[in-house]
């Protein structure tokens, strides 16, 4: 990045450690003035948002992870051209039927009890 943004400039916004790893989140600013990914210099100032991950040992970075706004970077050179203004589409409101309420299952038919005799007197 240094030979693209000659005049680049990091400003770090924190630093978290543990153990063997150090995490930075930070802001870079530049001026692209330099060759980036075969792309000639176009003079444009680029502000980017990142964060770093550093592995540690005896005191020295042995490896770093790094993810930053890369997007941003191509639409701030004029690269990829910037979102329009999004479009927010709902879902159409469907009409939903209520179900129809279940019958109740009907009672097997079963035979009636006889009816017992009045016994005359």
């Amino acid at each position: 990045m240094h030979s693209a943004y000659p005049n680049g400039h990091y400003t770090v916004k924190e630093l978290i450690a543990e153990g063997n790893k150090v995490v930075a989140r930070w802001t870079f600013r530049g001026t692209h003035k330099g060759q980036l990914m075969g792309m000639a210099p176009t003079g444009k100032k680029v502000s980017l948002t990142g964060a770093s991950t550093f592995a540690i040992r005896d005191g020295k970075i042995v490896s770093e992870w790094a993810d930053y706004d890369a997007l941003g970077q191509w639409q701030q050179l004029g690269v990829i051209p910037p979102l329009e203004k999004a479009v927010v589409r709902t879902r159409p409101k469907i009409k939903v039927k209520a179900r129809p309420k279940a019958k109740p299952k009907a009672k097997p038919k079963t035979k009636p009890e006889p009816r017992a005799r009045r016994q005359r007197r």
